[in-house]
């Protein structure tokens, strides 16, 4: 999940922005069972800020429903809040995800023509 400032016409065949450019997309990404991105029919909407400096507020939240000791995996509620630095209107997006039980989530981030 995350906020890409750049829409990549071979991998982000889903959201807004304009081809090759500057993006204003927030969306939730997985990988096939070969571990290959998901191009398309994933959770993305869009936020008001767009361009080459980006300063928002982000809040990731995992609430898993199944917890079962037996399993290999967990399922649950991913949602990622996304907000303006002075208090604007937030932008949430949901996805229902099975992951593998023994699991680590990570937050980064990453600088190329926007940051």
């Amino acid at each position: 999940m995350g906020r890409d400032l750049y829409q990549n016409s071979d991998v982000d065949l889903d959201g807004s922005g304009t081809e090759n450019g500057a993006s204003n997309n927030v969306s939730i990404r997985q990988t096939n069972n070969l571990g290959e991105l998901i191009k398309q029919a994933y959770p993305t909407t869009s936020v008001p800020n767009t361009g080459s400096t980006i300063t928002e507020n982000m809040k990731i939240d995992w609430q898993p429903s199944s917890t079962l000791t037996n399993d290999k995996n967990v399922t649950g509620e991913l949602t990622y809040t996304i907000s303006s630095e002075n208090g604007g209107k937030a932008t949430t997006l949901s996805e229902k995800i099975t992951v593998a039980r023994s699991m680590s989530l990570g937050i980064i981030g990453s600088t190329g023509g926007n940051f």
